[in-house]
């Protein structure tokens, strides 16, 4: 020992540097996440303003557009309304084709070939149809430049104007609506190129004509480039999805066995087990290791790898950030010194939430009645007298003898009674009626209580009183 009094013992900081150095990863994680968020959301405004604006306008035309740019929503509607697969989506569309173009079979139509959890409600539409075939033909309309995809371009060629037309008519309508100003001879004879050099007024056609050639062509690029790009962006989406499927079965694979390891040998757990883990190839060591595998898959780096390598780019749908949430919060529930039922029960909740994960990489949601999605609500933000904002006012009801969450705001509520909850008053027995009977509606869909984007779209450009 040194004789100086004032002499310090060395101490190795080598562990507190490492925890230093993995604090500030992580909070690089954190802020990229972050960033990928904040764009996520700026993302989401940008097409939720498109939306409410091509919704509000009424058109089918200008709602086609909007999901042609944004293709990513006509996936989220699909899901929302159950569509799981695109066979689901093709019946759906096929449906609604099939009541546009024989409108007295509508009825026929609705009640066998639209699917359940449809987005259009068939007792609706043919209410709807009886009181004013325009209104429904429209909705129709609406819905099928949605989810209808080749199906809404071939309906909108069946329907245009210009069928029947030959090809130097068809490229003369696209002149004119370009800015063409000549007539159908004016134009034939300016693309011909047959023209008089002193003819100044046809020349003057005629590079007008160039002109929205060379416009044309520039678009079709741009779209064909765009479609590539789309196209591209997609294949790397699933080779990312089918990356984070495979990690996913493999943890999945450890949990089976850490269990099986369990019930073949309880003693492995608890105290007794902890006294023989250090034995190595003890069932109890052997026990211990597998946790650990399974645990180091549930940390925070992990897991944040997870985010980052997800098919979003880390910027994740609510439902499966809640669940990569959950996931992490499972770590302490995986402990063996608890005893074998315990270690049992928290083995499970991460094959849960982990399976919960991997049914939104491939494109399903969790059970309804397991996920409370709150968001926007029906009809968006609503101002209140106190001056705040009010978008769901959630009550806790009982249905089916299940305990749950539902919003109080729905849209078969009158604009009194929507004014009568703002006002801050405790619902009547009438408004909580309704928001049962539209929340048994919605679960025997297959759908949350709770409005998603499109709900909200849909309910506040269908509202005259909004």
């Amino acid at each position: 020992m040194n004789g100086n009094p004032f002499y310090v013992q060395p101490v190795d900081i080598s562990p507190g540097l490492r925890g230093l150095a993995g604090s500030f990863e992580r909070m690089g994680n954190r802020r990229r996440a972050e960033e990928a968020e904040r764009k996520a959301e700026e993302k989401t405004k940008v097409i939720r303003e498109k939306l409410l604006t091509a919704y509000r306008s009424g058109d089918p035309n200008q709602i086609a557009e909007v999901v042609a740019e944004y293709p990513e929503f006509a996936k989220a509607a699909s899901i929302a309304y159950g569509l799981k697969t695109e066979n689901d989506r093709a019946e759906y569309a096929g449906a609604l084709r099939a009541a546009l173009n024989d409108p007295d079979k509508m009825d026929e139509i609705a009640k066998n070939q639209m699917p359940r959890g449809a987005a259009v409600d068939p007792k609706r539409l043919i209410e709807i149809y009886k009181n004013d075939p325009d209104k429904a033909k429209l909705i129709l309309e609406q819905e099928l430049a949605i989810f209808g995809g080749e199906e809404w371009k071939a309906y909108r060629e069946s329907t245009s104007p210009s069928k029947g037309l030959t090809s130097t008519q068809k490229d003369y309508n696209l002149a004119v609506e370009q800015g063409f100003k000549g007539t159908f001879i004016d134009y034939k004879k300016a693309v011909s190129g047959d023209i008089d050099k002193n003819d100044l007024e046809m020349l003057k056609l005629r590079t007008q004509i160039l002109e929205i050639n060379d416009r044309i062509a520039t678009r079709e690029a741009e779209r064909k480039a765009k479609e590539a790009e789309a196209k591209e962006t997609e294949t790397l989406k699933e080779k990312k999805t089918k990356h984070l499927i495979s990690g996913i079965d493999s943890v999945l694979g450890e949990i089976d066995k850490a269990v099986d390891q369990v019930k073949a040998s309880p003693s492995a757990t608890g105290i007794t087990g902890a006294a023989t883990s250090i034995v190595p190839g003890s069932p109890s060591y052997n026990l211990r290791r597998r946790v650990e595998t399974i645990k180091a898959n549930v940390g925070f780096d992990k897991l944040q790898a997870m985010r980052d390598a997800s098919p979003t780019g880390g910027a994740l749908g609510q439902v499966s950030e809640r669940e990569l949430n959950f996931l992490q919060s499972t770590i302490t529930a995986l402990d063996p010194n608890m005893g074998d039922k315990e270690l049992i029960e928290g083995l499970r909740k991460v094959e849960k939430h982990y399976n919960n994960w991997k049914r939104t990489l491939t494109g399903e949601m969790p059970g309804i009645r397991e996920q409370v999605k709150k968001g926007l609500g029906y009809f968006g933000p609503l101002q209140r007298p106190d001056g705040k904002v009010s978008t769901e006012l959630s009550i806790g009801v009982n249905i089916d003898g299940q305990e749950m969450e539902i919003p109080s705001l729905v849209p078969t509520l009158t604009q009194d009674e929507v004014n009568y909850l703002l006002s801050g008053k405790e619902p009547t027995k009438e408004i909580v009626d309704k928001a049962v009977d539209h929340a048994k509606r919605r679960l025997n869909e297959g759908k949350s209580p709770f409005a998603d984007e499109v709900d909200y779209l849909k309910t506040i450009a269908e509202k005259d009183w909004q």
